[in-house]
């Protein structure tokens, strides 16, 4: 699991030896300092690892922190609260993350629930140069 938070990146997976412990992994030490902060745990660094940091959680204290994100999130735009906590070195990746994700969007795409029969689809929509610029604005949904 790849989670966001204000404070980092981490990809979370169960530890292979111990379906009750997780391993929370991340590419810098600042995104795991909450967890130290909060567990009393430790960093562990593995060099020659796609994710070099980690610490090693019990499914439960993995569980209360997912819940103590959900009920302290006070922030009404993601990318601008990390730029706040983190700074614009680590929301640069974040746009890029956010442009890339936005190819899975339903833009162009009919309603789910219209049917085909089985010799016809529909074309896939291909995104214009405009298109792309409106996304990377926030233009193409009145948001940013």
């Amino acid at each position: 699991m790849w989670l966001f938070t204000e404070t980092g990146f981490v990809s979370v997976v169960q530890d292979p030896q111990d379906r009750n412990k997780m391993v929370v992994r991340s590419r810098d030490k600042v995104s795991l300092e909450p967890l130290v902060a909060s567990y009393a745990t430790k960093v562990i660094e593995l060099k020659n690892r796609d994710y070099p940091y980690r610490v090693f959680l019990t499914r439960q204290q993995f569980v209360d922190w997912l819940v103590e994100l959900g009920e302290t999130l006070e922030y009404t735009n993601y990318k601008t609260r990390a730029g706040q906590t983190r700074g614009h070195d680590f929301t640069r990746p974040l746009h890029d993350v956010w442009s890339t994700m936005l190819q899975l969007e339903d833009l162009g795409k009919p309603p789910r629930n219209q049917q085909f029969n089985n010799k016809e689809s529909p074309a896939p929509y291909r995104w214009t140069q405009q298109d792309w610029a409106d996304a990377a604005s926030g233009a193409h949904y009145g948001r940013s």
